[in-house]
């Protein structure tokens, strides 16, 4: 399974696989490259080092990082991350959960905390980056498809 793609403004696709490797695809030029997984890494780190030069922090830029940099290094690949999720919560709930229902369960969860303190930055962040991540698994249409 892959994750949804990423375009950005500057025509370039990006497609990351479960294994860490991505793909690149340049729409102007028609040129396309594989990345193994530290190769693939280092352009992740690179593109968030040179993002967050020219922008400044936001909820969505901290989320971005969060999702593509260092949870992967901590909770694993997410899309394994999120069905082991689904297969322990699929007894203690007695019915099947589906890895886009832990991502939205877990922005309800945060929803919850968010109204008891609005005004705590990471109850936002952490909410952005559930939806980020249901995209980055394949869970959102592309923006192409929507």
């Amino acid at each position: 399974m892959t994750a949804a793609t990423a375009i950005g403004k500057s025509g370039v696709q990006m497609q990351h696989f479960d294994d860490g490797s991505m793909a690149i695809f340049i729409t102007a030029t028609r040129q396309a490259m594989h990345l193994g997984p530290d190769m693939a890494a280092q352009l992740r780190d690179f593109i968030r080092l040179f993002d967050q030069r020219k922008e400044p922090v936001t909820v969505l830029s901290q989320a971005r990082d969060i999702v593509h940099g260092d949870r992967e290094k901590t909770h694993g690949e997410p899309t394994k991350n999120l069905a082991a999720i689904a297969a322990m919560w699929a007894p203690i709930f007695g019915t099947g959960v589906t890895q886009q229902q832990v991502c939205l369960a877990m922005i309800a969860l945060k929803v919850a905390r968010a109204i008891n303190n609005p005004r705590h930055r990471d109850h936002w962040t952490d909410i952005v980056g559930y939806v980020a991540l249901a995209e980055r698994c394949g869970h959102i249409a592309p923006a192409e498809e929507a």
